[in-house]
């Protein structure tokens, strides 16, 4: 095994992309956006100060970032274990995002998908 068979590259946009529970993700975050906004609307409508206004409208978007994240990290967790249980499979000491890669290393995003697809 040479030194560039050792390490893997991976397209982990493509394979967030591709994750079996994404699209139902992106319906929550949607539906929690839409949601968010019209509290953001009240909380903003029932303050006459210009400086609540402002801080209840950050308040608002704050609590949906923070709720998009806990709504995402399954997924993050799951794609960074299927890497990991690819790498062990083709024994390779490294994995690294391809778009910090110039030259070499296996690319081994399709084989990221195909062991998401299998979890779900």
């Amino acid at each position: 095994v040479s030194v560039t068979e050792g390490v893997g590259i991976v397209d982990m946009n493509e394979v967030m992309n591709n994750h079996p529970n994404l699209e139902t993700i992106r319906q929550q975050m949607a539906s929690l956006s839409r949601q968010k906004e019209q509290e953001a609307r009240s909380a903003y409508e029932s303050e006459t100060d210009p400086n609540r206004r402002a801080q209840a409208v950050q308040a608002k978007r704050m609590e949906l970032a923070q709720e998009q994240q806990k709504l995402m990290a399954p997924l993050y967790r799951d794609c960074e274990q299927a890497v990991r249980e690819v790498a062990v499979r083709k024994k390779l000491m490294l994995v690294l995002d391809k778009y910090v890669v110039l030259i070499g290393g296996v690319d081994i995003t399709q084989d990221v998908i195909q062991q998401l697809s299998r979890k779900k």
